[in-house]
């Protein structure tokens, strides 16, 4: 099998190199793409066919950014054509959970440079829970892959892969399901002695190289301090935080966060205020928890508060504001955006090449009410919009890789935002595909 079926971490430069330089042809387990347009719905159902038909079969690697001969044969890469590969990226892990079910575990993407060549790399492994339906454009397809390439399966194969082996699957998923389990409970016992570190001090948080304890601490005493008080919240970790990840003390980390790129002047942005940083023991803060507040941790972790009082809910009367509080659409989207905007450059020069978790949650937003499009749209005012039921509204935690698109990683967290408010994706404001966000220099 092509690169031994090892993880995208064990596949090295030289043999991504050999595959173009021997003209190596697609087969069972090798698929080329020049690139992917993500615009495209032909491109999209077929990227999701390859990877359903290779987690159907025995697994096997897209390669993006490498042209082929037109029938199969690997000629050169192509730097020029290749496109974003880092979005492609994102879009197409999105693309795969939202399409795919039941769902591909162990899925890899990856963006790489070879030999100053930008590709993007997909190792789908074979997967036990075979057969996998891609379901795209009111269709539904069950795909495998064969020397010659991928087709569909027939009524004989479908029924064959669900029946097959049933109770060695069923053993198998018994055992991920004991080994999960021993590693949530380690995982709890990491987080309960952590918290009770940090119970000493902040700086403690420092100690930990677990992504997902710090994440999890750090999201406690957020909630632990805002109490009933109704708050906004967006963080990124790194999955793998490092003591000293990042030189808070850099003349270049300071200007980021004075300067933050993206962000329009006095806008709802990381621009938080005209006051420079401030050194403590965990690395640096901007602002006011009681208006707004950026803190950077050395480790790699960075988080944003703001209150949802008047100034994320801007231009209310105080009796609107007290029978429904009406999120404006400014905040809500552009927090986010320039959150991520601002944390991706601060990696840079880190050499930090693994996951980034990122959060984000409204805190005691019961009855807040948000509108669709912004405040110059007729549709704003004129929509009939529900107030919100739940205590609070949490996005999923989002894994992103290192290299994510800050606008396209913001709209799939806002999408799910607008998505508690029961508003779809046109309802969002100032994105497009082509362009990300695009907000106006100044309010109307």
């Amino acid at each position: 099998m092509i690169f031994d079926n090892k993880s995208l971490a064990q596949v090295t430069e030289e043999e991504i190199v050999a595959v173009v330089m021997e003209h190596t042809r697609e087969r069972q387990h090798l698929e080329f793409k020049l690139t992917i347009n993500l615009s495209n719905d032909d491109e999209k159902r077929e990227v999701l066919l390859d990877i359903a038909s290779f987690a159907n079969s025995s697994g096997g690697y897209i390669l993006i950014g490498v042209r082929d001969d037109g029938s199969g044969q690997a000629q050169r890469f192509e730097p020029e054509l290749v496109g974003e590969v880092g979005r492609i990226a994102q879009s197409v892990r999105s693309l795969s959970q939202d399409n795919i079910s039941e769902r591909i575990e162990g899925i890899e993407i990856e963006e790489r440079v070879v030999q100053g060549n930008p590709i993007g790399i997909i190792r789908v492994p074979a997967s036990a829970r075979r057969p996998h339906m891609v379901t795209y454009g009111r269709r539904t397809f069950f795909v495998t892959r064969y020397e010659n390439g991928k087709r569909e399966m027939t009524i004989g194969e479908i029924r064959e892969a669900i029946t097959e082996d049933t109770l060695g699957r069923r053993l198998s998923r018994i055992e991920s399901a004991v080994a999960r389990l021993a590693e949530d409970t380690a995982r709890e016992r990491e987080i309960r002695a952590m918290a009770a570190i940090a119970a000493e001090g902040p700086a403690a948080i420092l100690l930990s190289e677990n992504g997902e304890v710090v994440a999890t601490s750090l999201r406690d005493r957020f909630r632990q301090e805002v109490g009933q008080q109704p708050y906004f919240r967006i963080a990124a970790t790194p999955v793998s935080p490092r003591r000293t990840l990042l030189n808070v003390d850099a003349t270049s980390v300071r200007d980021l966060l004075t300067h933050p790129p993206g962000s329009r002047r006095n806008g709802w942005n990381m621009e938080v205020t005209t006051a420079r940083p401030i050194r403590t023991i965990t690395g640096l803060v901007i602002g006011d928890k009681r208006f707004e507040y950026l803190e950077l941790y050395e480790n790699g972790h960075m988080e944003f508060w703001s209150p949802l009082g008047n100034h994320f809910c801007w231009r209310q009367t105080p009796e609107e504001f007290r029978v429904h509080p009406r999120l404006y659409p400014y905040p809500v989207v552009e927090y986010p955006v320039t959150f991520l905007r601002l944390y991706k450059p601060l990696l840079v020069d880190t050499g930090y090449s693994e996951d980034i978790l990122v959060e984000l949650e409204y805190r005691n937003v019961r009855n807040y009410v948000l509108r669709p499009g912004i405040p110059q749209d007729i549709l704003f005012d004129t929509t009939r919009v529900l107030p919100y039921q739940e205590a609070h509204l949490i996005v999923p935690s989002m894994r992103l890789i290192n290299t994510f698109d800050a606008d396209v990683a913001a709209y799939q967290a806002i999408r799910l935002v607008y998505a508690g408010f029961q508003l779809a994706e046109d309802a969002i404001p100032f994105y497009s595909e082509k362009h990300g966000f695009d907000f106006p220099s100044s309010l109307s």
